[in-house]
């Protein structure tokens, strides 16, 4: 979606992989099946788990991973002597793309109940394309919810008894399952661990779309301090020495290695001293505002943030979603840019504008100058079309002392515009993006710019980098945006 002509490429585009780059590729590698304590065995990946916890009446599954997972689990089930048809409820640690990415295609192949918590529940139900607070974001197939569940709504199977325990934060609906299972002479009680981690990009202080998540997260590890499990286990398996705790346990360890209660607090410990000092950056950093309109009185001391969006919210409002690549989540954007000291001025633009909206931001920018702003206080950033129009803003007010940030914004139609480009040009964008957003063609057309940098990131993600809040383009933004970076260039 790029803009005038270039936009209907989208309208094409293949949906994204569940598996978007290296890192999360590496998470999904065929490994062995093994049993970990008592009717519980692991029949994941090599960090994506899942559980399968065997019972007179069918079998429980908890987590199923990306799309891609599902082979693997089923080889693995039926490696163990078990049939895959003999699973009653899949079950889900939280809602993001790696951990119930597979829920449809085996909640199909087993005909199993879906319960979910009722936090996560839409999510899963509409694949993720409704806003998901971990960050996690990447859509995966919708899967019908038989149950939503509530904290502590015991479900029984088999004579196993699973609670859930909701523990938001990482999700709303983030979920510790906990369940007491036969080991020898003696039951274990085993925790299988929602995740309690903040992703990078996460705003934990002013999120729009989880105004609330910090205390979230507080309450949440309140929560998992009461509980006492024996046998931890969790989403990923790195998380709880999945890997050497196997190799010694099939190596015949007398003493089963997963029965492990000391680990408990040193997770909890361990995530919760995470979301601590990542509150307190977010706490110290100066937050600045969000406007519509240059505020009518300027501080000429602070950093203004000029944001021009993609084309597709002038087509679909400010709640737009692409098929391809989720929920454009202005509202997050923003936030994140005023997070990083900015004054943002960002309006929503109601129908589809051409260059003429560039000289209504090349004024808002010569008001802001004339307020007393440095030049060096003032940055253009637009994503998609918006870095078009970005561009056209420089070409309008030709000064060398401005600085500009397109994401994935380039294409033919900037080329023309290089013989008129002034100030400094960030380009930040995905190798994988379809579209033709590279700046490299316009930073040759264009001899007068004063400073020129493009960074591309192997994400994996396409267009979809500019449709939320992420420090792949946010630091680098940031750091062009400096006034200790204008003043070197």
């Amino acid at each position: 979606m790029k803009w005038l002509t270039i936009a209907l490429a989208l309208l094409v585009a293949p949906a994204l992989p569940a598996q978007p780059n290296p890192t999360t590729r590496s998470w999904n590698r065929p490994v062995d099946p093994y049993r970990i304590a008592g009717p519980v065995y692991s029949v994941g990946a090599s960090d994506i788990t899942s559980f399968l916890i065997t019972t007179s009446e069918g079998h429980v599954l908890v987590n199923s991973g990306f799309v891609e997972t599902v082979p693997i689990i089923e080889a693995n089930v039926r490696r163990l002597g078990f049939r895959l048809e003999d699973v009653k409820l899949i079950l889900a640690s939280h809602a993001h793309f790696d951990h119930v990415g597979g829920h449809a295609a085996l909640r199909a192949k087993t005909g199993a109940r879906v319960l979910v918590s009722e936090g996560d529940a839409e999510a899963v139900r509409t694949g993720g394309r409704i806003f998901d607070p971990g960050g996690g974001g990447y859509v995966w197939p919708a899967c019908p919810v038989d149950r939503n569940l509530r904290d502590g709504e015991t479900v029984t199977l088999g004579g196993v008894a699973f609670t859930p325990r909701v523990t938001p934060g990482h999700t709303k609906g983030a979920t510790t399952w906990l369940f007491d299972v036969p080991e020898g002479p003696r039951s274990l009680r085993v925790a299988v661990y929602s995740s309690m981690s903040v992703i990078p990009g996460v705003l934990l202080e002013g999120n729009p779309d989880y105004p609330g998540i910090a205390e979230d997260y507080a309450r949440g590890f309140r929560a998992l301090r009461e509980m006492r499990p024996e046998v931890v286990l969790a989403p990923h398996a790195s998380f709880y020495g999945a890997e050497e705790k196997a190799r010694r346990l099939l190596a015949g360890e007398a003493r089963n290695p997963f029965v492990d209660p000391g680990l408990w607090n040193e997770l909890i410990d361990r995530q919760e001293r995470a979301f601590r000092e990542r509150l307190a950056e977010q706490k110290a950093a100066r937050r600045g505002k969000v406007h519509a309109e240059v505020p009518g009185a300027v501080d000429p001391g602070a950093r203004y943030l000029l944001y021009l969006h993609g084309r597709i919210l002038e087509r679909e409002g400010r709640r737009a979603v692409s098929p391809d690549f989720g929920a454009y989540e202005l509202d997050s954007i923003l936030a994140s840019l005023a997070a990083k000291g900015f004054e943002v001025i960002a309006e929503v633009r109601t129908s589809e504008v051409g260059r003429e909206h560039a000289r209504l931001v090349a004024d808002r920018v010569g008001r802001l100058l004339k307020a007393g702003v440095p030049p060096s206080g003032v940055v253009v950033v637009g994503a998609s079309k918006g870095g078009w129009l970005a561009l056209e803003t420089a070409a309008e007010l030709g000064r060398d002392d401005l600085a500009f940030v397109v994401l994935a914004g380039c294409g033919p139609n900037t080329v023309e515009l290089g013989p008129r480009l002034r100030g400094r040009v960030l380009s930040v964008m995905d190798r994988s993006d379809r579209l033709d957003v590279s700046c490299e063609s316009t930073f040759a057309a264009a001899p007068r710019l004063r400073g020129r940098k493009q960074v591309v990131t192997d994400l994996g993600l396409g267009h979809g980098l500019v449709y939320k809040p992420r420090l792949e383009w946010l630091d680098p933004l940031g750091e062009w945006a400096s006034p200790a970076e204008s003043a070197q260039r």
